[in-house]
């Protein structure tokens, strides 16, 4: 008899244990009702408005990845459609990768077309930033002294400046003329004082033979 009612005791025990660990907070007192629930609420609060802004973090770095892959490896933008209009020739393949992050990223800022910068600098300098000319043009894209005063160049001879320079000036030739790339092109290379003077390519050889070289087009009379 006895054993029975320390058996049955023992097990109501236990049955209230049990039921205590599978929902304690039924066992707990009010104020510690009170408390967690406060806790929980300022959890509730804090995730309402912490995770608004760490979505906005995310997407903006999502944004900030798909604009680096575009600007490495996206078709650059080509704002007067000189692609379609001009046989801008081929370079080198040995020349194909030089400098190519950086002339994507001019190319993305000015509209101008990456085969167009890459032909510009072969025919200009063949990839050399420290090639100097006789007339004292410097660099990649063979700036001249009144070049590099008016783009605020500190090193003609930094490729990423030089570039930028260049690209920056064909971009204003090309504005000028509408979109004529020769004009700009002869501009480019016989300053725009003489394509003025002449109304047009100015009967220099090395202009024709330049505008010859990149765009495979005779423009002698």
């Amino acid at each position: 008899m006895i054993e029975n009612i320390v058996t049955t005791f023992i097990t109501n025990k236990k049955m209230q244990f049990e039921q205590k660990m599978s929902n304690p907070l039924q066992f707990v007192s009010n104020a510690k009702k009170q408390m967690f629930q406060r806790e929980l609420e300022t959890a509730i609060q804090v995730e309402k408005v912490v995770q608004p802004a760490v979505k906005q973090t995310m997407r903006a770095n999502e944004t900030e990845s798909v604009k680096e892959y575009e600007r490495r490896f996206s078709i650059a933008p080509d704002t007067w459609k000189l692609g379609s209009k001009y046989n801008i020739q081929s370079i080198n393949p040995e020349y194909e990768n030089m400098y190519i992050d950086i002339i994507k990223e001019m190319s993305q800022k000015y509209g101008v077309p990456v085969k167009l910068i890459q032909k510009m600098i072969e025919t200009e300098s063949h990839f050399r930033p420290n090639t100097v000319s006789h007339a004292g043009a410097r660099g990649l894209m063979q700036l001249m002294p009144v070049n590099i005063r008016e783009h605020g160049v500190t090193d003609p001879h930094d490729p990423r400046q030089n570039i930028e320079a260049g690209v920056k000036e064909i971009s204003g030739y090309l504005k000028q003329y509408k979109g004529d790339l020769i004009l700009s092109l002869a501009a480019y290379n016989a300053g725009p004082g003489n394509v003025r003077k002449y109304g047009g390519v100015p009967p220099f050889r090395e202009t024709e033979n330049y505008i010859k070289k990149i765009l495979n087009v005779d423009v002698r009379a």
